[in-house]
């Protein structure tokens, strides 16, 4: 998803399809910002992928989604706390 392919109009119309039959989408294998924005953009609410986390044990995990400022850093300037649905987004479907 990294650039205007193939791929990309793949992943636009999985979406529009999920949304059209109400359906909630998980993006896997989120590698990097731009993935994670672009996936963002299209409405995709669920994700995972190495840009979170490469595989960890599962008493880890817990660890993981208990720490509210691990995610704060994720995406620079995502604005953290101020409030706007862009700030959220991070800490509540993609950490899930």
């Amino acid at each position: 998803m990294d650039e205007a392919t193939e791929n990309d109009e793949i992943v636009r119309t999985i979406m529009a399809l999920a949304q059209s039959l109400g359906l909630n989408v998980i993006a896997e294998g989120i590698e990097n910002v731009q993935q994670l924005t672009n996936l963002r953009r299209l409405g995709c609410e669920y994700g995972q992928g190495y840009l979170f986390s490469p595989p960890v044990p599962v008493g880890v995990v817990d660890e993981m989604i208990a720490d509210p400022d691990r995610w704060k850093t994720l995406v620079p300037g995502a604005g953290f706390g101020s409030g706007n649905s862009e700030s959220n987004f991070l800490q509540s479907e993609f950490t899930n």
